[in-house]
């Protein structure tokens, strides 16, 4: 019973294999408060940083910094939403919003900026067409 060998398919003939489903995922991709991610990040989709990352971050969506989290390096996406630190340079397709608790430091271009007060902004702004 438990020894029984399972038998294999014949040598040339066709394996049933089940059907491949693309993924269409719609949930947002989060690195969490207590990680800290060094590398890079490409996909579509939203992203939200609530820890630390370091490197690269290429997103078609959107990305939030959480209040409390961190980023070292380069972002671009198509809106972009800090509320935390981030330190680096930002090419945001769409809108870039700094929240009143984010901290900038860097180069960024965009098409559009909002800035709420108490946002720290150092660095330099470019608009895009």
């Amino acid at each position: 019973m438990f020894w029984k060998k399972k038998k294999l398919p014949a040598p040339g003939a066709e394996i049933a294999t089940p059907e491949a489903v693309p993924s269409e995922s719609n949930g947002t991709t989060v690195i969490a408060a207590d990680y800290t991610l060094k590398g890079r990040i490409h996909g579509q989709g939203p992203v939200e940083v609530q820890g630390r990352m370091e490197g690269y971050l290429d997103v078609e969506g959107r990305v939030l910094i959480s209040v409390n989290a961190s980023m070292q390096g380069e972002i671009k996406a198509e809106v972009l939403e800090i509320g935390g630190k981030v330190q680096g340079q930002l090419d945001v397709s769409r809108q870039l919003q700094l929240g009143p608790t984010s901290r900038f430091e860097g180069k960024a271009a965009a098409a559009r900026i909002v800035m709420a007060e108490g946002a720290c902004l150092n660095g330099d702004v470019c608009m895009k067409a």
